[in-house]
């Protein structure tokens, strides 16, 4: 398993649990400008998870929450 980035906060799963996401807060004072969203894909029963390919992610690429 890859480790999330600096300050990750909060963690989020998608309806199936079929992948997982972090916001990683990051920089001086939480800085919302530096923050990025690392996403990972559970696998089976075993519930492993491996990083989705290109995560993490700049926020403004991924729309979870309007207010992140």
């Amino acid at each position: 398993m890859v480790a999330a980035g600096y300050q990750p906060y909060p963690v989020a799963t998608t309806p199936s649990g079929r992948f997982v996401y972090v916001l990683n807060l990051q920089g001086n004072n939480f800085d919302p400008n530096s923050s990025n969203i690392s996403a990972y894909r559970t696998h089976g029963q075993s519930g492993l998870l491996t990083q989705v390919l290109g995560s993490p992610f700049r926020r403004a690429l991924m729309l979870l929450d309007p207010l992140l």
